[in-house]
């Protein structure tokens, strides 16, 4: 009868002991998961950032030469402005 308790108790310790590996083991299996799902999404994140990056540097050029040709088509227009007052001028003094 001892043996028989004895037997019990190892075979309950052994359940409990696989049960307690099986969880643990799901457990480490769902975290590579995880991490596998992450680590995609971060080279994915990356990959978004570097566009927007480049993007934004594209833009600002964009704006840059956008203000650039603006001053020049002001100057241009002030010069013209100026050069039509003084052949006004002219006509009105010859």
């Amino acid at each position: 009868m001892a043996i028989k308790k004895l037997t019990s108790a190892y075979l309950y310790i052994y359940l409990l002991i696989a049960s307690g590996m099986t969880l643990l083991g799901t457990f480490v299996v769902f975290l590579i998961f995880e991490c596998h799902y992450f680590h995609t999404n971060a080279k994915e994140l990356c990959s978004i950032k570097e566009d927007y990056r480049n993007y934004t540097a594209a833009l600002k050029k964009i704006l840059h030469d956008y203000n650039k040709t603006k001053e020049r088509l002001d100057l241009l227009e002030n010069y013209l402005e100026k050069k039509k007052k003084t052949k006004n001028i002219e006509k009105i003094r010859s």
